[in-house]
């Protein structure tokens, strides 16, 4: 028998039978990997839906961002900054990111953050049914076509996406720096500088069912204009404020939003409910209840400072002036040349590092391999 075995287990068969055990074993472990890989990929991926009308965001907290250019085919590195740090600072909200394109090159940002929801849409679809349905099914074409189709899509979608459903918009060249839970009680636009008071459209509070956004929505299927850039978006949210308000002047003191009012909704949350305990602002009575917040809540920099977010070597009084803001924007239209660089020491980079630290952990990578889990 001994020397039967021996006969048998020759080296040259010994061999093959240690070779297909191994690849056996290999086998079952990459039969395993898979499994585990595919499951993991349903759950991170139960975050990315195509859009249908039973899927619609109804949520107490929405938060909303749009891409609406069709040719991106994934989200750079800093639109996952922006996307990020509003997760981040808002985990209570429902960051709601509609894409037409665009898809996260990466799932680990999905992973991480639950509150994060990815929405393929097209247009045609989600204006179905609305006061848009017609207007789009006949100017289409005129907008898809417009030098300006990108930003204007974008703009006609905040506005529907903010009437239908309420909540927070802010723009995808933004990062965002605190929780903005507390202004979205109130309506309103952001004033920014540009050389004299204006306002922008990059970040808008509204109440689901805006008269104002129904206005303001009339008034772009009205006069839409496909050539001038801003005349559909912060030019059409300017001077229907001043119509729906009454108003001539954005300082004019009963639109503009006094700060003291967050620190007295603050203080209320720790006192009880009944009225007689809760604190009250002495206001000045704003008969439309549309607000223009103060500059130093989202456009701390004017547009023509945009250079200067990505240059090395910012100074400790340049960051002092964002000790009120919610966001910081950096013109991505205008920045669109400056990347987002790990070691830059730029002041894009001092905020990135501290509101959306997945993303800027990626950078930090310098190998091939590593650095292709990274969006570019």
């Amino acid at each position: 028998m001994k020397r039967f075995l021996i006969s048998f287990i020759k080296p040259s068969r010994f061999k093959l039978i240690i070779l297909l055990l191994a690849l056996l074993v290999l086998g079952f472990y990459n039969f395993v990997i898979i499994k585990l890989t595919l499951i993991h990929l349903r759950s991170s991926l139960s975050n990315v839906t195509f859009f249908c009308h039973d899927s619609t965001p109804h949520y107490e907290f929405n938060v909303f961002m749009v891409e609406s250019n069709a040719s991106r085919p994934v989200f750079d590195n800093k639109e996952l900054c922006a996307i990020e740090s509003v997760a981040l600072h808002n985990p209570e909200a429902i960051v709601h990111v509609y894409s037409i394109n665009a898809s996260f090159e990466r799932i680990d940002l999905v992973d991480k953050y639950k509150n994060i929801r990815l929405t393929k849409f097209k247009p045609e679809e989600i204006f179905a049914g609305s006061q848009l349905d017609d207007w789009w099914k006949v100017n289409r074409t005129k907008l898809l076509t417009s030098k300006w189709s990108v930003s204007h899509l974008s703009d006609l979608m905040r506005l529907f996406l903010l009437h239908k459903y309420g909540g927070y918009y802010t723009d995808m060249d933004t990062i965002t720096l605190r929780s903005v839970k507390l202004l979205i009680k109130y309506s309103g636009v952001g004033e920014m500088d540009e050389g004299k008071i204006s306002l922008g459209n990059g970040v808008m509070i509204f109440k689901k069912s805006e008269p104002f956004l129904e206005v303001c929505l009339k008034n772009f299927m009205n006069s839409y204009n496909p050539v001038v850039w801003g005349t559909n978006g912060p030019m059409l949210v300017l001077r229907n404020l001043y119509k729906y308000c009454k108003t001539n002047s954005l300082a004019d003191k009963s639109i503009r939003f006094d700060p003291r009012r967050l620190v007295v909704d603050e203080l209320n949350l720790t006192r009880p409910t009944d009225r007689s305990s809760r604190l009250f602002y002495d206001e000045t009575v704003n008969s439309c209840n549309i607000f223009l917040f103060p500059e130093s809540f989202f456009y701390t920099y004017p547009y023509f400072f945009n250079k200067h977010f990505f240059e090395p070597n910012y100074t400790l009084l340049q960051l002092a002036r964002f000790k009120d803001a919610y966001s910081l924007h950096f013109y991505s239209k205008l920045t669109a040349k400056h990347k987002f660089e790990y070691g830059s020491n730029s002041m894009y980079e001092f905020f990135a590092r501290l509101n959306c630290p997945l993303t800027y952990s990626c950078l930090l990578y310098t190998s091939p391999s590593p650095r292709d889990y990274c969006a570019h």
